[in-house]
């Protein structure tokens, strides 16, 4: 019978053992292809997000959060205000300081009404996209803070396969619409091209859950050329009673009329 130690291994078993186990976690550690787009579900969780937000938004109010950016001025300071929406159509932001109301604007169709209380002036806007910039402003307004968006069924048909998400296109009032989805439906930004070469993106960077329904809770606007950038983060909706629907309407206008044309 052999007095060899029973402890002793031949001398690869080490490298091995050790082969073997590197090569176990390795494999665990691999990242896992991700399952094949399901174009059908994309559209149906996209749509029944949305359908969510709408049934709520006939009357919404948030705490906003909003700060500009320029290449040249870089990041300025952040201001607080009060957002309220009536879907389709009607929007008011207010934003304040602590010496009081910087801005009171209000939009409603194709009419914009914007108040500088502290310089007691005022612009009045109505018209269609040559004047204000965009066809049915506070539609796109609305649509791109609530992500309301409605791609067509062509757009659907149309639409392209793009990183995790897909990708589609249409026109409407507000120009031609580009919006790209994840693979759980939820909108990642939309590029809007206005017939006047006013390109804007928009982008959702974050979300929120309220009111039974999933919200952008951090917006992000761009100029595509650069100009500038406009971000909103937007704290929990809450439903605005229909006894308070006057407060979507701006202050009286008085004071030094600008010319916003």
């Amino acid at each position: 019978m052999s007095t060899r130690a029973f402890g002793r291994r031949h001398p690869r078993a080490g490298w091995v053992v050790g082969f073997v186990i590197g090569a176990i976690g390795l494999d665990g550690c691999a990242p896992r292809p991700l399952a094949p787009l399901d174009a059908n579900a994309i559209r149906g969780r996209f749509t029944a997000s949305v359908a969510a937000r709408r049934a709520r938004a006939g009357g919404l109010e948030t705490t906003a959060s909003l700060w500009l950016e320029t290449p040249r001025a870089g990041r300025w300071p952040g201001v607080l205000s009060d957002l309220r929406v009536t879907a389709p159509d009607r929007i008011r932001l207010v934003v304040r300081s602590p010496l009081g109301t910087l801005l009171d604007a209000a939009a409603r169709g194709d009419r914009v009404v914007a108040l500088l209380p502290r310089r007691r002036a005022y612009a009045e806007l109505e018209g269609d996209a040559d004047s204000l910039g965009v066809a049915g402003a506070a539609r796109f307004a609305i649509a791109a803070a609530l992500a309301l968006w409605q791609p067509t069924d062509a757009a659907w048909d149309s639409a392209l396969t793009v990183t995790n998400g897909r990708r589609l296109s249409w026109h409407e009032a507000a120009g031609d619409l580009e919006l790209t989805l994840a693979r759980d439906g939820a909108p990642l930004s939309v590029l809007r091209r206005g017939a006047d070469g006013t390109d804007l993106v928009v982008r959702y960077e974050d979300w929120s859950r309220a009111l039974d329904a999933n919200w952008p809770s951090r917006v992000r606007i761009e100029d595509a050329a650069g100009r500038g950038s406009l971000t909103c983060r937007m704290e929990r909706w809450r439903s605005l009673a229909s006894a308070d629907s006057g407060r979507l309407a701006a202050a009286p206008v008085h004071g030094e009329r600008l010319d916003a044309r």
